[in-house]
């Protein structure tokens, strides 16, 4: 009885122990660096529409997110071997479905376009011949425009390219819609002429995990808060927040 008596008194007293919380390992995800998609701001704080958007997520689901800035070179690289888990990128051949990551859930559809100087209006491929066009180094412009047969200027970010545009070196810049949100905040209006833009595709920001992560346990958690965010339409709060309302019209 004396035996019972002592194992009660055990469990009751475990009971009542507080016992520390064990501690979630944080998500590793990137942020890429490039504005507005992510960017140091004037005090040294990492922000930007994908940083703001893992903020949201982190949120939302309760689980713990580090944010790494980082290139996209580099987002792409280390996220196919696992090295960290998860991110916001194009659809890529790079990235096979297969081996690499878990397509998981389409943030928004960008316009690829191309904006010329003032003075020129682009309407089709034709007009695109005998003009030097900038573009971020490293990015693509689709599969339907072939760079081989056009004189590209590589540009580290797009007011690089706002500034090589100023100087005469070329004449038209070409991005994604989001990205051209530089031309109004620079007040470079007045250098472009974007009623005059090409369309020439369009790119998918996609919510992906790697499949090599060490917590790939955690993808279908973080894959429903994605899709309800997304649902929600934050990711559309959030651009207007780092492009403005209007950003839209180059979206078109």
């Amino acid at each position: 009885m004396k035996k019972y008596r002592s194992v009660l008194f055990v469990l009751t007293f475990l009971l009542f122990i507080d016992f520390p919380a064990i501690a979630q390992e944080c998500l590793s995800m990137h942020v890429i660096d490039l504005p507005p998609a992510g960017f140091k701001n004037k005090n040294g704080e990492l922000t930007g529409i994908h940083f703001d958007f893992l903020e949201a997520l982190e949120n939302r689901s309760g689980v713990c997110i580090n944010k790494k800035l980082m290139p996209y070179s580099r987002a792409l690289k280390n996220i196919k071997v696992g090295e960290h888990d998860a991110g916001i990128l194009n659809p890529s051949s790079d990235l096979d479905f297969h081996t690499n990551v878990q397509y998981m859930v389409k943030i928004i559809t960008l316009k690829t376009i191309i904006i010329p100087k003032k003075g020129l209006s682009l309407n089709t491929y034709t007009d695109l011949k005998d003009i030097t066009i900038g573009k971020i180094r490293g990015s693509s412009l689709g599969n339907t425009f072939d760079e081989n047969k056009h004189t590209i200027l590589e540009l580290t970010n797009y007011e690089h390219g706002l500034q090589m545009l100023k100087k005469g070196r070329i004449d038209a810049l070409a991005g994604n819609s989001a990205g051209m949100y530089v031309i109004g905040k620079l007040n470079l209006d007045n250098y472009f002429n974007v009623q005059g833009k090409f369309t020439i595709g369009e790119r998918e920001l996609w919510f992906v995990f790697s499949k090599n992560s060490d917590n790939i346990s955690q993808l279908k958690p973080i894959k429903l808060a994605v899709q309800s965010l997304v649902n929600e339409g934050v990711i559309d709060l959030i651009f207007e927040k780092f492009i403005g309302k209007n950003w839209k019209l180059l979206n078109e």
